[in-house]
């Protein structure tokens, strides 16, 4: 779930977001690399609003009875997963929001990208739960 954009936040919130776990009196500046936030090191709480451990991709607003023909469609809808790869694989959640509130929902395979525009480099489909059920590579 993303951090708050606005308002209280607390190093417990932080630490929950980025590790998935409660905090063992991790420092501040410990929590994150520099990578994470823009390239700075975190100095305050408010460094960290709207931090989201999700990563983005794009998906075709089409979907296929196949993997081979869901990787012609053009991308065209951001959404997140709780992955580690640019991509979604098997298992993860994708969600419809930054926040992963919500999660997706579609049982054919839609084209996916990790950037905003182009033709699919993958395919996937998907449970009613919002969990990947199949990913495929594009050939």
């Amino acid at each position: 779930m993303a951090l708050p954009a606005s308002g209280p936040i607390s190093g417990s919130q932080i630490y929950f977001e980025l590790f998935g776990t409660n905090p063992n009196n991790a420092s501040l500046g410990g929590m994150i690399d520099s990578s994470s936030l823009s390239g700075t090191n975190p100095d305050a709480y408010s460094d960290f609003y709207s931090y989201s451990a999700l990563t983005t991709f794009w998906r075709s607003s089409f979907t296929a009875k196949s993997s081979s023909t869901a990787c012609a469609y053009s991308v065209s809808i951001q959404l997140w997963h709780d992955g580690s790869f640019g991509f979604p694989v098997t298992g993860d959640t994708v969600y419809t929001n930054p926040s992963g509130t919500t999660t997706a929902s579609w049982s054919a395979f839609a084209g996916i990208r990790s950037t905003s525009s182009g033709t699919a480099l993958g395919a996937l489909r998907i449970n009613v739960n919002g969990t990947v059920h199949t990913s495929d590579l594009c050939p």
